[in-house]
């Protein structure tokens, strides 16, 4: 699935999803799976599995976004 990533403190959104084994980033807020929502501090310290899901807010599919920390660096 896809992850959306959107700051409550700057404008910024962006969607992540991953396909062949690559990252594919698309700017913007677009149709995704799942979406954080959050500063762009927490959305930042998320993305490097910094903090757990418990800091930004999360809609949509959460074991979408369980699963990014599952991913490798």
């Amino acid at each position: 699935g896809s992850l959306g990533f959107q700051s409550t403190d700057a404008a910024a959104a962006f969607v992540v999803e991953v396909s062949g084994g690559r990252l594919h980033v698309r700017e913007g807020r677009a149709p995704a799976s799942a979406y954080l929502r959050g500063t762009a501090s927490d959305l930042f310290l998320f993305s490097w599995n910094r903090v757990g899901l418990d800091r930004p807010e999360v809609t949509g599919d959460r074991s979408v976004a369980t699963a990014w920390s599952t991913l490798p660096v």
